[in-house]
């Protein structure tokens, strides 16, 4: 897919492309194709996959997670006080951290073998992108904070919301058992 300038909102700030901001709010450039938010989200999936099984802890998981919030908040800023919007459609380091912090707190219970496959984690992809999209209480409150945060923050009390249902799934499916 060709991305060019007449394909996305005029709230790229095309002149500081490069500058390390653009792509981190950008998410590497996926804020720039026509999925953006559920895009953005996509890219947490092979990350998690392979640090979550292979690498890192919970509590490692969780320090990424802050680390790139972090990151994302100044991101978001620069990219809102260069384009002089808030929460432009082509930042999208919100739905990969808020996706990533769910993904970090994958089930683990013993019988849920399955929770590893590419089912799951389409269908935890599909619970969060859902979530992001109807921002159900308190993620609509968080969206209008000011600044980075509060581009940020709606997108992890969704992944947070995410984990809640996932896990009433879960032990729904387990008691089913």
């Amino acid at each position: 897919m060709k991305i060019s300038r007449k394909s996305v909102p005029p709230t790229v700030p095309w002149a500081k492309w490069k500058h390390p901001y653009f792509w981190v709010a950008s998410s590497f450039g996926l804020g720039l194709t026509p999925l953006r938010g559920p895009a953005g989200a996509l890219l947490a999936l092979p990350i998690a996959a392979y640090l979550h099984q292979h690498v890192l802890g919970l509590v490692e998981m969780l320090f990424l997670v802050l680390i790139l919030y972090l990151i994302g908040v100044k991101a978001a800023d620069w990219w809102n006080k260069q384009t002089n919007t808030k929460d432009s459609s082509p930042i999208v380091i919100d739905e990969t951290v808020g996706m990533l912090l769910a993904l970090s707190l994958l089930p683990s219970f013993e019988w849920a073998i399955w929770h590893v496959s590419v089912v799951f984690y389409a269908t935890y992809w599909l619970i969060f992108i859902l979530l992001d999209y109807f921002k159900l209480w308190p993620c609509k409150w968080l969206e209008n904070r000011k600044g980075g945060a509060g581009v940020m923050l709606d997108d992890v009390a969704a992944g947070v919301q995410t984990v809640i249902v996932v896990y009433i799934l879960v032990i729904g499916v387990g008691s089913l058992l």
